[in-house]
């Protein structure tokens, strides 16, 4: 990786709590380094092991140094924070538990680099179609969450760090007061959605960080640029795949008769824009899985198959049909189902019938679903 004065500017956290190879067949790193490699990202991310870090051979890290990382151990600087929420500690599961706390433990870093001037964070589970050179470049000067999903999340304004930990405090203090007190507000902050680019689909009790997050944003709490600026953008954002059309119009009002297509680099591109990076988190990763079963099966050209590959989103919830569950079910009996790894393995390579990447064949499934949600 080259110079560059934004370097240290990219950040996303990760936590071994067994052993290695469970870690690896959960986060795909590997891969994700291997798109930093592709688009010749002369930016590094920074990865802040918060637990496990002694875990990690010593092989694996040089791997992961190797393709543009920055493994740093804060197991101490966590743990430090840990014991100022207890509460939080005692109330949530530990993966929730952490997620919640990363944030503090990026402030407590950004605090001791002074050179940073602006923070970006991707979630590990992400595969980038784009240089990170790029995306800061677009988003250099914003403050915001993306879609109500800290898969991306850019902060300029480093008040946004105070704001939430504030914050995490009161719910920290009182996380059932404070959660009906979200509740009360929700349709108001609902209103505030499409301006500010979110979606408040926070649960009662306020149930993640991602459910903080889109309280403090719609309610206006924390720093949050509107839409316009956000989608003011040489990409085509989406945090989840499967609501791939949901922020359409914002983006431009592009026709949703046009197809996603790609390139020999493995860029992805719809209409004029570029995607940058795809969310391969569990629910699509879970969908994924079943398309390419019937793909491998060579099923796909059946209408009536590909049928079972309807599905609605409500909130935060995914509905399927009775038929789509049973498959998941026989796929996950007969040991049929990918682990994430191997899922992205395979949407990146090509379907020889089409010349294209198989998550382009998927994601054109996914919007002629929907063609017709905004």
């Amino acid at each position: 990786m080259t110079s560059n004065k934004y370097k240290n500017g990219f950040y996303t956290s990760v936590w071994c709590t067994k052993d290695e190879v469970l870690f690896r067949s959960k986060i795909p790193l590997e891969l994700l380094g291997e798109s930093l490699v592709r688009y010749k990202s002369s930016f590094s991310i920074k990865v802040i092991v918060m637990e496990g870090y002694c875990k990690l051979s010593l092989d694996y890290l040089h791997k992961l140094n190797s393709l543009g990382f920055e493994i740093l151990d804060y197991e101490e600087t966590f743990n430090e924070v840990l014991e100022r929420f207890p509460n939080l500690n005692a109330f949530y599961s530990h993966y929730e538990r952490n997620c919640f706390l990363r944030w503090v433990v990026f402030k407590e870093i950004i605090k001791s680099e002074p050179n940073i001037k602006q923070f970006w964070h991707l979630d590990s589970d992400v595969i980038l179609h784009t240089s990170l050179d790029e995306i800061s470049s677009d988003t250099a000067g914003k403050t915001f969450m993306l879609e109500g999903c800290p898969v991306l999340t850019s902060v300029s304004d480093f008040d946004w760090f105070t704001t939430y930990e504030t914050e995490l405090f009161k719910l920290e203090n009182d996380i059932i007061g404070y959660s009906q007190k979200a509740a009360s507000i929700k349709d108001f902050c609902q209103k505030n959605d499409f301006l500010l680019c979110n979606q408040s689909l926070y649960r009662n009790p306020v149930g993640s960080d991602q459910d903080l997050l889109e309280y403090l944003i719609s309610s206006k709490t924390i720093k949050q640029d509107e839409s316009s600026v956000i989608f003011n953008s040489s990409f085509y954002f989406t945090q989840n795949p499967l609501s791939f059309s949901f922020w359409n119009k914002l983006q431009g009002n592009m026709g949703l008769q046009e197809n996603v297509r790609g390139d020999a680099n493995k860029e992805i591109w719809y209409g004029a824009k570029k995607v940058p990076f795809i969310h391969y988190q569990g629910t699509f990763c879970n969908f994924a899985n079943v398309y390419v079963i019937l793909f491998k099966l060579r099923l796909l050209k059946f209408s009536k198959i590909r049928r079972i590959l309807d599905f609605e989103i409500k909130q935060t919830n995914l509905l399927t049909s009775k038929t789509f569950r049973l498959v998941v079910k026989l796929i996950s009996l007969s040991g049929l189902k990918l682990t994430r790894e191997m899922l992205i393995k395979f949407l990146l390579d090509y379907d020889k019938n089409t010349d294209q990447m198989h998550i382009i064949g998927l994601l054109n499934l996914i919007n002629k679903k929907h063609e017709n949600i905004n």
